[in-house]
């Protein structure tokens, strides 16, 4: 039918309709192709022209904008440079020391810095005068002078600048910047006329005189990317200061980067060639410290803008960078000596010509399809259509729809056209109708051939199954001792009838493979293994031959993927042709991995020496019932059908056969399987030969195993198994019970024989319903061996209910069968049966499978005792387990309890030592204060007792007088005692609230004021209370009610104190995190700490509370856990609150509970007994 479709009707190679539309389009469409690249070519030329000037006029404004903060600086220190000038020339003759001694005063290390009483960064400039200088009335009226103008500037200019600064040449700096304590911070060591920001405007770097700029570097205090710009001063041509700025650039990086036209980038460079600012480059730029030169860059695109850009002439803004098709825009910012560069791709204004050509070619496009529908409709309805319908006719053909007819009543040549075609469509219908009988009649001849080979299959298979199993087990002995010339005989019996059961093995094959019907397993499989297997297996062959088999597969072959058991047959039937037709000699056996087309296989080699194969006879060996000649199969026998069914489970599993031969000398049959290219190998439980199809067996061992090669071996079967199974005997004096089921009393004779060698106890049954009641009388055997087809009742029905009874591993069920076939075998599992034998029995390998079922059952019933044994005995040790865990986390918990125990008892006592030394000098001095407060007093008295009797007096006194200013003395002298009584006093509380917080006595309660505890406690967390940028100071509100002092352990109680009101501060600095500075204003951070009595006065009650953001309910319910934190990593160790808890409750026998909702604070509230 396909071949006449084709030849009657040819695939459609062109369409009348297409080609002309195609004709027409193409035509069109080189108008409209012409007349776009003409647009595009001329709107790019307009677009170079525009883009260039509009670069121009965006890089000067741009340039100006950039510059501007330097600009800026420059007019800064323009100004103060010129106020400087004037105000040292006022002071050219006063010598300030007074002032100066009391803004500055030298520390340890050498270094004269800020007066630290009443010092404030956010309104006073810093000052470092190094160690080495000479303090002349010119060096003061300086460092006053320029104090004051920095103080005053500084504060002016700090939104634009970070810092303003004045440096010296002598090693004076002074400098405002509130963030940082740089002059308290600056070591002796420190030199300002090394530093860059100094020589950089000295007159050897700086002829000019101008404002100069240090490279861009980040300045790790800062944290940002910065430039420091400076000025120097001159009088009378020598330069006296160096006036600077440290601008941030943070935000110019930024515009640089962020702020550029579209489908552009910005970058800036020294004249040095060192890169500032590249989109591409501000990691290497950062790792370089601001140092990364363009050349040592390796960029070639950079370093050509770098070139391109400095040999710019003079005036001009936008260069070409023809290399790299771009246009280059710059601006030179002046004070830094920096190119400001904005790089404009090509690109844009090939994309944006591009647009326009493209709308040009749509609108033509668009044309060229409105023409073409126009066309098409014309086409379509005289031509298209009425070939249309015959092509859908054509299909329907094809599918065996016949019910068509096309209209014939056009005149035209497509009417004479449908007037065929329904002739036609007759014609096939009718032939079609004869085919399809015959196929069916085929079916039914096929099906009854099928079922002819099984049913003769297994009418063979019994006889020849009571013939072998009398024979084999006469020869066991059975009957007695018989003479060598009857087991002879009876040896000849079995070899014959085992011979016509491999024939009727091969030709069931050989149907199988005719009719497609043979499943396979396929899966990753080591060669040199199943052929190590097939070696053992086939040494009985070799006889009296001298052979030497070597199988020479290397272990780091890759597996194949193929059927495990099929692979062996093939194996067995090339070796043993090897073996059959070479009588001296050796066989060998190799693989190796080739390509063709791209796919890797493995080929595989048989090769010998035997007698060789004639060259005519090449071609037909792999056909069935062929042999090299005649008399071949009468000297080594055989049916010719072994390299048959070897070809075609070859090219089965992917791979293909062909031989090479030399007449007397030898053959070599090679063949080639896919690579499995799975990780693992997949093996038989144990390597014996098996050829069974999908039938998952742990031992398989078969009577009817099949000679797939062309002889016929005499006792191949016997020798294999023999030597397989001497390994497997039961034994003789082990009594399994054994009920033999077959409605054949020959069969069940063969099993009794064989069974009785061994001394089974044997019981028979002759239908499956007889069976079944042997059972439900209450007796069990150790195992069943089952027929399939009985009469009445199959094996499959008896399986089954045996089945509702016992499980396979209770009463092990083997069947057996004389068919092979892979659905019978399949049924027969899937009822419930544990294995599977068929006939005609091989005695050794029914034995085999006897002894494994009984031991498999025995051994089940023992390991699940076992197994019983061994949950209850994991129960106990998961118990013991749950315990020692538990064991395990107390004692984490205690010593960590006690680490902290350990940890504040000796705070306590460094605090108490502490406190301690400080207040013995304290004391001396507060005591000596008043003392000398008196004297002081006393002594000014009589000074002013003497000016008023001696209003005159010598002019050395005057002098000295003036020197000292006495006024000022005799008025500053009661204020400066005032204070230093005031700070010894405040020093004393300082220390008396310490030992109040580190008392010791812990060993036993002690009477203690809880009002002391706190307030010592509040003492040492003063400083955590002040206010800084980001938050006011937090407003501490006590309302102390009457409490007496009571019974406790100070130390613990005052370490629940601290971690309570620490806790407090955290949330309060924590808030600071999420709200703004004036929301704290409207809302300041406040602690309230209030105590009072209980009603019966039998508690005394502290509660603490904050108004921070308090907690969730979540968490609320596990703040007194261990190791619980809602803090970051190493800002909390999750013990404070359980430890506090502990102390409380526990030590004190109160309570410790919290009272909280989120956003509105926290509430701690302590009861300690009062008794």
């Amino acid at each position: 039918m396909a071949r006449f479709r084709k030849k009657i009707f040819p695939k459609q190679k062109g369409s009348i309709t297409r080609e002309t539309l195609v004709k027409m389009g193409v035509r069109i469409a080189l108008v409209i192709l012409g007349s776009t690249a003409l647009s595009y070519l001329h709107l790019m030329s307009i677009l170079e022209t525009q883009t260039i000037q509009q670069l121009d006029k965006y890089i000067v404004e741009r340039g100006q904008r950039e510059s501007n903060i330097f600009t800026l600086a420059e007019d800064n220190h323009a100004i103060l440079k010129q106020e400087i000038k004037r105000r040292l020339e006022e002071w050219e003759d006063y010598d300030p020391q007074l002032e100066f001694d009391q803004k500055f005063v030298p520390f340890k290390d050498g270094v004269i810095r800020n007066q630290p009483e009443g010092f404030d960064r956010s309104r006073q400039a810093g000052v470092y005068i190094g160690k080495t200088v000479e303090l002349t009335p010119e060096i003061r009226r300086r460092v006053l002078t320029f104090y004051d103008l920095v103080t005053s500037s500084g504060m002016a200019w700090q939104s634009r600048f970070q810092n303003t600064y004045i440096n010296t040449p002598e090693n004076i700096g002074i400098m405002y910047w509130p963030e940082v304590p740089w002059a308290e911070n600056t070591t002796s060591d420190l030199y300002i006329p090394n530093e860059n920001s100094f020589w950089m405007t000295d007159s050897q770097h700086n002829p000019t005189h101008q404002t100069v700029c240090t490279g861009v570097y980040y300045d790790q205090i800062a944290r940002n990317w910065m430039i420091s710009c400076g000025t120097p001063v001159d009088i009378a041509g020598k330069q006296v200061a160096t006036i600077g700025h440290d601008i941030v650039l943070n935000e110019l990086l930024e515009r640089t980067l962020q702020d550029r036209l579209p489908g552009t980038y910005n970058l800036i460079f020294r004249s040095d060639g060192r890169l500032i600012a590249h989109p591409d480059k501000m990691d290497e730029i950062k790792k370089n410290q601001g140092k990364l030169d363009i050349f040592q860059s390796e960029d070639p695109h950079l370093i050509r803008i770098f070139q391109l850009v400095k040999n710019l002439k003079l005036g001009k803004v936008v260069v070409e960078n023809t290399q790299d098709k771009e246009y280059l825009a710059l601006a030179k910012l002046e004070t830094p000596d920096w190119y400001f560069v904005t790089v404009f791709p090509k690109s844009i204004l090939a994309e944006v010509a591009l647009n326009n050509a493209r709308f040009v070619l749509i609108l033509g496009g668009v044309s060229l399809l409105i023409e073409i529908i126009i066309l098409l409709s014309v086409l379509r309805h005289q031509v298209s259509e009425p070939l249309g319908q015959l092509m859908v006719a054509t299909e329907q053909i094809s599918t065996g729809d016949f019910n068509i007819h096309l209209d014939t009543t056009r005149p035209d040549e497509l009417g004479q056209l449908a007037t065929s075609f329904n002739t036609m469509v007759a014609e096939v219908q009718a032939r079609e109708v004869r085919l399809k009988q015959a196929q069916i009649e085929l079916q039914k001849t096929d099906k009854l051939k099928d079922e002819f080979l099984g049913n003769t299959s297994h009418e063979l298979r019994t006889p020849l199954n009571g013939i072998i199993g009398i024979a084999e087990s006469l020869i066991d002995g059975t009957t007695g001792q018989l003479s060598s010339a009857t087991m002879a005989n009876l040896r000849m019996i079995a070899s014959s009838g085992r011979r016509l059961a491999n024939l009727v093995n091969d030709i069931l094959d050989f149907s199988k493979l005719k009719h497609k019907t043979l499943e396979l397993q396929l899966k990753s499989v080591g060669l040199r293994e199943v052929v190590e297997v097939v070696i053992n297996l086939i040494q009985p062959l070799i006889n009296q031959k001298k052979l030497q088999i070597n199988n020479r597969i290397l272990l780091t072959l890759p597996a194949v993927m193929a059927d495990e058991n099929r692979l062996q047959q093939i194996f067995y039937n090339l070796i043993g042709n090897a073996i059959k037709f070479t009588d001296s000699g050796k066989i060998e056996i190799l693989a190796q991995v080739i390509s063709h087309a791209g796919l890797q296989q493995i080929q595989i080699t048989v090769s010998d020496t035997g007698i060789g194969i004639p060259e005519d006879k090449l071609e037909s060996i792999f056909e069935s019932f062929e042999q090299a000649d005649g008399s071949t199969a009468r000297i080594y026998g055989g049916t010719g059908l072994g390299l048959a069914i070897t070809q075609q489970l070859i090219e089965l599993q992917g791979g293909k056969i062909w031989v090479e031969s030399i007449l007397n000398e030898g053959s070599k049959f090679h063949f080639t399987l896919p690579i499995s290219w799975d990780s693992e190998i997949s093996y038989s439980n144990v390597s014996v030969f098996s050829l069974r199809d999908n039938i998952p067996a742990t031992l398989v061992l078969s009577s009817d195993l099949p000679v797939y090669s062309e002889p016929s071996f005499t006792r191949v079967e016997e020798l294999v198994v023999e030597e397989m199974l001497s390994t497997v005997r039961p034994e003789k004096s082990q009594k399994y019970k054994i009920l033999v089921v077959d409605d054949e009393p020959v069969n069940r004779q063969v099993l009794v024989n064989h069974l009785s060698l061994y001394q089974y106890e044997i019981t028979e049954a002759a239908s499956g319903q007889e069976a079944l009641n042997l059972l439900n009388q209450g007796w069990k055997p150790d195992l069943m061996l089952l027929d399939v087809m009985m009469p009445r009742m199959t094996g499959y029905e008896v399986t089954r209910k045996v089945r509702e009874r016992w499980q396979p591993n209770e009463l092990p069920i083997v069947l057996l069968t004389a068919k092979n076939q892979v659905s019978d075998l399949v049924i027969g599992l899937q009822a419930g049966a544990n294995d599977y034998v068929t006939k005609p029995i091989t005695k050794d390998e029914l034995i085999a499978r006897i002894k494994t079922h009984c031991t498999q059952a025995a051994t089940f019933l023992e390991n699940t005792r076992l197994y019983l044994e061994l949950q209850a005995s994991e129960a106990r040790e998961r118990e013991k387990a749950l315990q020692l865990e538990q064991s395990l986390q107390d004692l984490k918990t205690m010593q960590l309890q006690m680490v902290q125990s350990e940890k504040m008892a000796s705070i306590g006592q460094l605090v108490a030592g502490v406190a301690h030394e400080i207040n013995n000098p304290i004391s001396f001095v507060l005591g000596n204060l008043s003392y000398a407060e008196t004297a002081i007093h006393d002594l000014i008295q009589l000074i002013i007792l003497y000016q008023n009797n001696h209003p005159e007096t010598v002019p050395e006194i005057v002098r000295q007088i003036e020197k000292i200013d006495l006024s000022y003395l005799i008025e500053d002298l009661p204020k400066l005692m005032g204070s230093l009584k005031m700070g010894t006093e405040r020093i004393r509380q300082i220390s008396i609230s310490l030992r109040t917080f580190s008392r010791g006595d812990t060993d036993q309660k002690v009477e203690f004021n809880l009002h002391e505890g706190i307030d010592s406690t509040l003492m040492i967390l003063k400083h955590r209370l002040k206010g800084n940028s980001q938050r006011p100071e937090i407003t501490i509100i006590k309302d102390y009610g009457d409490l007496l002092p009571i019974n406790c352990y100070p130390g613990p109680l005052n370490q629940v104190f601290l971690n309570l009101l620490a806790n407090a501060i955290d949330v309060l600095d924590d808030v600071t995190e999420k709200i703004s500075y004036q929301n704290h204003q409207s809302r300041p951070p406040k602690i309230s700490i209030r105590t009072e009595l209980s009603q019966d006065e039998q508690w005394a009650i502290i509660r603490i509370k904050d108004n921070g953001m308090g907690m969730k309910e979540d968490v609320k319910q596990k703040i007194f856990e261990h190791l619980f934190t809602t803090k970051p990593v190493g800002k909390g160790t999750g013990i404070g609150l359980s430890i506090s808890r502990q102390i409380v409750v526990e030590k004190h026998g109160g309570k410790l509970s919290c009272f909280s909702s989120y956003g509105e604070g926290s509430e701690f509230i302590i009861e300690i007994p009062t008794i």
